[in-house]
């Protein structure tokens, strides 16, 4: 499951893609997760991140990368706040990820695809 792509300009483009691994726990009244495990992954011309992302529906602000690296850059138990600071994950990318797994909500084209310019 593609949650975004990035046009870089020219032929580049960079593609993240998102796999669930497990829930860890749903919400009985509404069937929607609560908590899960997620596999993330970059692919493209500023791509090679790869990592672990747990997210916590009910209190995003907990949500935290146990685990990811890109390129010489590792890291262990940042918080998703962190990593959108940092730049190492897009604001748009994390915004999806809650979007679709949270709120089981489709994502429009233009949700999809960002310029970085």
């Amino acid at each position: 499951m593609t949650e975004l792509h990035i046009a870089d300009g020219g032929v580049y483009s960079t593609d993240w893609k998102v796999y669930p691994i497990r829930v860890g726990k749903i919400v009985m009244t509404s069937h929607k997760p609560e908590q899960m495990i997620l596999g993330l992954f970059e692919d493209g011309i500023g791509g090679g991140f790869q990592g672990i992302v747990q997210i916590y529906c009910d209190q995003p602000v907990t949500s935290f990368l146990p685990t990811g690296s890109s390129g010489e850059q590792h890291f262990n138990n940042v918080s998703l706040k962190e990593m959108i600071k940092s730049e190492a994950l897009p604001r748009k990318l994390v915004n999806n990820i809650f979007a679709l797994f949270c709120e089981n909500s489709s994502l429009s084209p233009a949700d999809l695809n960002m310029s970085r310019h």
